[in-house]
């Protein structure tokens, strides 16, 4: 059974990241199935990158629209 956590952080530096999801499996000692922990790992690090991407382009393209007409 999976079980959706959320954790909200308090250090501004991880703020605007997204920590994934936390399984029950995560927890469980002699659970013996496929974690794929790492890879979970590296694919929510992808997304993040992928957001933080976006970001900066949306900032750009806002500051050029604001460029072009004039402030």
């Amino acid at each position: 059974m999976n079980r959706t956590v959320t954790i909200t952080s308090k250090n501004h530096k991880y703020k605007n990241t997204y920590g994934g999801n936390i399984y029950m499996s995560d927890f469980c000692t002699d659970y013996e199935g496929s974690r794929n922990i790492a890879d979970r790992i590296i694919s929510d690090w992808k997304d993040d990158l992928s957001r933080h991407k976006q970001m900066e382009n949306n900032i750009r393209s806002y500051r050029e629209r604001k460029m072009n007409n004039g402030r």
